[in-house]
């Protein structure tokens, strides 16, 4: 058996799968209270984030985070920026950047 051949046994049988056997796997580790409707099909991030913070109390995890402080990183709220055309304008014409991660060509060359 190569690695391809063992690629596509293993998407075989996760095709094979259902969600009868997922949600079974779940009801059997008891993880989630009978409390929380395991069918329910509701968009509701509010409830959604209830249930989980109430299931991940029930672990009694000594340093808990709540569910919307775990998904939510400050770092990504900034997605980009809007420049105004003088802004733009001024970034090529300097040609030098203040982002962090870009790192001068010249001067690590240097070093």
């Amino acid at each position: 058996m190569n690695v391809l051949q063992a690629i596509q046994y293993i998407i075989q049988g996760w095709n094979e799968v259902t969600a009868d056997t997922i949600k079974n796997c779940w009801n059997h580790v008891k993880i989630l209270s009978d409390a929380i409707p395991r069918d329910n099909d509701e968009n509701d991030d509010s409830n959604i984030d209830s249930e989980l913070n109430r299931a991940i109390e029930a672990l009694h995890l000594s340093d808990m985070m709540q569910v919307k402080e775990f998904l939510t990183i400050p770092e990504e709220d900034v997605i980009y920026e809007f420049l105004n055309i003088s802004e733009f304008e001024d970034m090529f014409k300097s040609g030098t950047t203040d982002h962090p991660d870009e790192v001068d060509d010249i001067s690590s060359n240097n070093s």
